[in-house]
């Protein structure tokens, strides 16, 4: 019986001793004890955000309820502000905006988040988006040259890249380095530049498509004059040496029909086209504006035999618009049939004819055939006077942009 009794106050004098104790976790929870950010490395397209979250917790890793601070000491690479979009039904996690801004003088800045005597830093590197170099010209003419230079101090270089301007029509690159690019500026809509292939210098194996800050508006024509023979721009100056080329943007001109090589200057010798494809019978009569609408002109003067090879590519197809190429020793239209060639190359033809019959004769069996790019092959000339005439030859459409290339071997 004495022995029971023992146990009896044994017990309750350990349960006294327990409930005295409380908690044993309770100085876990003492207060915040660290900060949770995620992520702390982020990666932002500039001028695009990401959401940056903070829970304050205790010893315990508990969340508590807390404020926090978010600064930036990089306002020219990031900016931070509270998200309250994304509200918390226990209000401890906290949300912030990060905004890639710009590229800064490193291309990575810092997040600073602090509570309660805690801080911890989330590093932010911005992904470029945009082209911080300059433009030497931002309202050109179609035809005229453009240089974009980055300089060898920025962040940014070009990398095998390719520049259109605005509503996607593509330049001609003329001379290409990490540090500058000069182009030849195509026909086209006022806005930003798009430039592919553009590297960041801060992070190893980062290649991407840019577009530029300013907006390029291109105003006028270089070869304005190029829509008769009477005016056709010289370009005697401008032919390659040997073994080198000169390269030309161009643009569709005004409505010329009749003064093209290929269509008489009077009603009487309207082009005709063979639809049955039997190439003897010509029963469908085109007028003069209905094929060879327009035609471009440029002259050049030798003083010695050159062998020259022209190619001709553009915006469209091969068949709408069919391009056409040709070289005239003569502007007399009375002249034409034998002052104008296209030798060696495939030729215009409209989709759907098998034979032309034009003033310069039929062409007929073999018939030519569309293609696109067009080329005239090596040709030789003698010494005198030329008119290079590029003929949109068929089609509704009507290129905005057109590319020529005259090479000397």
């Amino acid at each position: 019986m004495k022995r029971l009794h023992t146990r009896e106050i044994l017990a309750g004098v350990l349960l006294a001793a327990l409930a005295c104790r409380g908690d044993p976790t309770a100085s876990l929870r003492a207060g915040p004890k660290s900060l949770d950010v995620q992520p702390l490395v982020m990666f932002v397209n500039e001028g695009s955000s990401r959401a940056l979250s903070v829970v304050v917790r205790d010893e315990q890793l508990n969340p508590l309820m807390a404020t926090v601070l978010a600064t930036t000491p990089d306002p020219t690479v990031v900016s931070v502000s509270p998200d309250t979009t994304v509200p918390f039904p226990n209000g401890t996690p906290q949300t912030f905006q990060v905004t890639a801004v710009g590229l800064g003088t490193t291309g990575s800045g810092r997040v600073v988040v602090a509570s309660n005597g805690l801080a911890d830093t989330a590093l932010v590197t911005v992904l470029p988006t945009l082209y911080h170099g300059a433009i030497s010209n931002l309202a050109p003419r179609g035809g005229d040259t453009v240089v974009f230079r980055i300089g060898s101090d920025t962040l940014q270089k070009f990398a095998g890249s390719t520049i259109s301007f605005a509503s996607g029509h593509v330049s001609t690159i003329l001379i290409s380095t990490t540090d500058s690019m000069k182009v030849l500026v195509p026909f086209s809509d006022s806005g930003p530049a798009t430039i592919t292939s553009d590297s960041a210098t801060y992070i190893a194996g980062v290649v991407g498509t840019v577009k530029s800050v300013q907006s390029v508006k291109q105003t006028g024509n270089v070869w304005a004059t190029d829509t008769s023979f009477a005016t056709a721009p010289d370009i005697s100056a401008l032919l390659p040496a040997s073994g080198k080329s000169y390269q030309m943007i161009i643009t569709t001109a005004a409505d010329s029909a009749k003064q093209c090589p290929e269509i008489a200057a009077d009603t009487s010798h309207s082009v005709r086209h063979d639809t049955v494809g039997v190439n003897t019978v010509f029963d469908t009569v085109l007028t003069a504006t209905a094929v060879q609408n327009p035609c471009m002109y440029f002259k050049f003067v030798l003083g010695a035999t050159a062998t020259l090879n022209v190619t001709l590519d553009w915006e469209g197809t091969a068949t709408n618009p069919d391009m056409n190429i040709r070289v005239c020793s003569d502007s007399t239209p009375a002249n034409w049939g034998t002052a104008c060639h296209a030798d060696k190359q495939a030729g215009a033809t409209d989709s759907t004819s098998t034979c032309t019959q034009t003033r310069l004769g039929q062409s007929c069996g073999p018939h030519e055939v569309a293609k696109r790019p067009e080329s005239t092959g090596n040709q030789s000339y003698l010494a005198g006077t030329y008119w290079l005439v590029i003929t949109k030859h068929s089609g509704a459409a009507k290129a905005r942009n057109i590319y020529l290339t005259i090479s000397r071997p």
